[in-house]
């Protein structure tokens, strides 16, 4: 799917774009509305912004903060660079700065008042404390929040169907902008390659150390 994207360039990879942005938002509206009408919901808001003063002190606090910041704006990823790289000379990139870092807090607020309101939900399930049924890292999108999910008196397998598509359409769009800094680069160095031979030589070598990731691992 990636190489089909990438196979003509940065025309394609644009059209595809307004679907991989425009369509998570969508999820998590659908998400969000179905998330405040359940049970328990508020006490999963509150828990979210409901500061707790005696981290502020923590450096892992703001370690996790900052490599949040960095992974969802792709900074040093080079992603950033080639997409201005077609910009006109005299192109506003400080006006573009200011929109995609406030869309990047406006859409981390949308998913927390989303997942946290139907984390929400599944410690009032439960009859335990929010804190108790939140995990870290991906154990959170893969293993609470489906089970928040599953616990949905109507179609439950529709909703767990968007989320988990909605996170393939995201990690799409993260390969797609990854990929493009990776075809650009090569063919900014040997100007003689064409851009569907770099996307498929490179789409071919991703999915081989992908794979990696989905070996088991011996103990």
């Amino acid at each position: 799917m990636v190489f089909i994207i990438l196979v003509r360039g940065i025309k394609t990879s644009g059209k595809a774009s307004y679907f991989l942005a425009i369509f998570p938002y969508i999820v998590l509206s659908v998400l969000l509305t179905r998330a405040l009408t359940l049970p328990g919901s508020m006490e999963g808001v509150k828990y979210f912004f409901a500061p707790q003063w005696n981290k502020i002190f923590e450096p892992k606090v703001w370690y996790a903060a900052v490599t949040q910041c960095f992974f969802s704006l792709s900074v040093c990823y080079g992603s950033v660079i080639m997409y201005s790289s077609y910009n006109r000379f005299g192109h506003n990139i400080y006006r573009d700065a200011n929109i995609v870092t406030t869309l990047d807090t406006l859409t981390s607020l949308l998913a927390g008042l989303c997942i946290f309101g139907i984390l929400g939900h599944l410690a009032h399930e439960l009859n335990v404390d929010v804190k108790d049924v939140v995990k870290d890292g991906t154990g959170l999108a893969f293993i609470s929040y489906p089970e928040a999910i599953a616990r949905f008196k109507a179609v439950p397998q529709l909703f767990n169907f968007l989320f988990f598509f909605m996170l393939f359409v995201l990690g799409i769009g993260t390969l797609i902008s990854t990929m493009n800094s990776v075809i650009t680069s090569l063919r900014d160095k040997f100007t003689s390659l064409k851009n569907w031979q770099v996307a498929l030589v490179t789409s071919i070598l991703g999915t081989a150390f992908g794979s990696v990731y989905m070996t088991p691992v011996s103990h």
